[in-house]
C-alpha cells in the first residue's frame, strides 16, 4: 500500500483484502473508492469475510443482489479523512464513543475496547477490530477491521 496510490488500488493489489476486492468489483463500486474522497475505508480483511454464513456470500455477489451487496460495502466506508488519532479524539470528545454516518447512511459507534484496540458497533450490535490502522492512501485512509459490519435490515 502506498500514498501514491488510491483506495481502490490499494484494496485490489493487496492479498489480505481479495475478498474485499471482489466485492468491490461485482457491485460496481470501484469508482466510489477511486474519487477524490476523501473517504476512510473500515476494510474487512479476508477473515472477515470467511465469517459471514457463506450461503449469504454467494447470493450477495449474484448480479440481482447487487443493491444489497453496495449497501454492505457503502456501510463500511465514512466520508473525510479519519486517522486513529482523529477516531480516540472523537471517542473522548464524545465521553467514550464517537458516532460515524457511513456512505451507505447507516451509524457505527467508535468506542476504545480493551488496551488500544478501538472496537467498532454497527446497528445490528456487531463489534469489530480494527486489526491495522492508519495506512494512508492518496485520497483517505484504509483501517483492517477482523468482521463485517452489517447495514441496518431493509424494511418493504
Amino acid at each position: 500500500m502506498g500514498t501514491a496510490y488510491d483506495i481502490w488500488e490499494n484494496v485490489s493489489q493487496t492479498t489480505q483484502l481479495t475478498s474485499l476486492s471482489k466485492a468491490i468489483r461485482a457491485s460496481g463500486l470501484i469508482s466510489t473508492f477511486r474519487s477524490n474522497g476523501p473517504l476512510t475505508l473500515f476494510a474487512p480483511d479476508n477473515s472477515a469475510f470467511q465469517k459471514l454464513p457463506k450461503r449469504m456470500m454467494d447470493t450477495l455477489m449474484k448480479r440481482k443482489h447487487v443493491l444489497d451487496l453496495s449497501a454492505l460495502l457503502t456501510g463500511q466506508a465514512v466520508p473525510g479523512n479519519l486517522s486513529i488519532k482523529d477516531l480516540e479524539k472523537m471517542i473522548d470528545d464524545k465521553a467514550g464513543q464517537a458516532r460515524l454516518t457511513t456512505l451507505g447512511g447507516n451509524i457505527i459507534i467508535v468506542s476504545k475496547g480493551d488496551g488500544d484496540d478501538l472496537v467498532l458497533t454497527d446497528e445490528r450490535g456487531n463489534k469489530v477490530k480494527i486489526i491495522a490502522n492508519d495506512l494512508t492512501q492518496r485520497n483517505g485512509y484504509i483501517h483492517v477491521i477482523n468482521g463485517v459490519l452489517m447495514p441496518k435490515p431493509r424494511v418493504l
